[in-house]
């Protein structure tokens, strides 16, 4: 059994666990999607991690996705999904869908028709890639992307396919309330600077559950930044991260 960590990879045996040694090239980030393709490799994506097992060594593909793109962004977060097409390409979901043909990378994303946000994907039965977005759920032959009729409440998170064949579908539903009162200077609160760099960063990277871990942080430090934290809050529920990081860019470090 393979689990991915908040520090790489590591497989159970039955009887301990065990992580690859340094001289595989095992990544060290947080992994939030494995995937055994059909040759039997595993496909490991993450924060800004992107590879495979091939069972000796990892591949790290995130140096072949910079000379294509040239950056590895905010887009480039969470991975929710990884899937294999039927002419062996590799699908990935993050914040935005990524195929990889095995010498080269494409994005797909606004220009398609696909809702910004987090993506996942997943293989239907007959051969057709399922996606799901912040919006809506897609079907894609390969080519085109064609929207599926159908209303979630909430985002698309994960997308399986069981042995019978039916895919099954987790959402993410939530609610918020617009603020009543004007908004609080935020400018006006001060945060521990390694506090405060480590919520820019969870927010860059997409990370909803690392900016929760912080915000819980946030709220101790008295009533001014338990408000802070409770706005944030709502803004990390509505997926909002622009505007968080657009609020954390005018916060003090104290």
């Amino acid at each position: 059994m393979w689990f991915g960590t908040g520090g790489g990879v590591c497989w159970w045996d039955g009887r301990s666990f065990h992580r690859p040694g340094q001289e595989s090239g095992s990544p060290n980030g947080a992994i939030s999607y494995l995937f055994e393709d059909r040759e039997g490799r595993l496909w490991v994506g993450g924060y800004g991690v992107l590879g495979f097992y091939d069972g000796a060594a990892f591949h790290d593909l995130v140096p072949e996705y910079r000379r294509r793109y040239g950056e590895v962004s905010s887009r480039f977060g969470e991975c929710d999904g990884i899937a294999q097409d039927e002419r062996g390409d590799m699908w990935f979901g993050f914040y935005q869908v990524v195929r990889y043909d095995g010498s080269r990378f494409y994005r797909y994303g606004e220009e398609e028709g696909l809702s910004a946000g987090r993506c996942t994907v997943c293989q239907a039965p007959d051969g057709e890639l399922w996606i799901g977005t912040v919006e809506q759920l897609w079907r894609c032959d390969g080519q085109q992307f064609q929207p599926v009729p159908v209303e979630f409440k909430g985002p698309v998170r994960k997308i399986q396919q069981d042995r019978e064949g039916r895919m099954w579908f987790c959402t993410v539903e939530y609610e918020y309330a617009e603020p009543t009162e004007p908004l609080a200077d935020w400018g006006e609160v001060a945060l521990p600077a390694d506090l405060l760099l480590r919520l820019r960063r969870a927010a860059e990277l997409y990370s909803v559950t690392e900016v929760e871990e912080y915000l819980q942080e946030v709220e101790q430090l008295g009533e001014a930044s338990m408000k802070l934290s409770t706005h944030l809050r709502s803004l990390r529920q509505r997926h909002d991260m622009e505007a968080i990081l657009a609020i954390l860019g005018n916060a003090r470090s104290a």
